[in-house]
């Protein structure tokens, strides 16, 4: 029993040194283009059809009886 505890304490104190690696993760901000503005309203038309053209509530699931 107090071997596993020491291996899990060991384990967990390990993670978090060494951490996730994510770390060096950019995030872009910059504002979009038009060209990137277009290009998502046509992917998400495209999208939108694809799905059979329905447009519901965000966030309604099935309707309750």
């Amino acid at each position: 029993m107090r071997r596993r505890i020491v291996t899990v304490v060991l384990t967990l104190a390990a993670a978090t040194v060494v951490g996730c690696g994510g770390g060096d993760t950019v995030i872009n901000t910059a504002p979009l283009t038009d060209e990137q503005k277009r290009a998502s309203e046509e992917e998400t038309k495209r999208v939108f059809d694809e799905e059979g053209g329905k447009q519901g509530k965000a966030g309604a699931g099935k309707p309750k009886k």
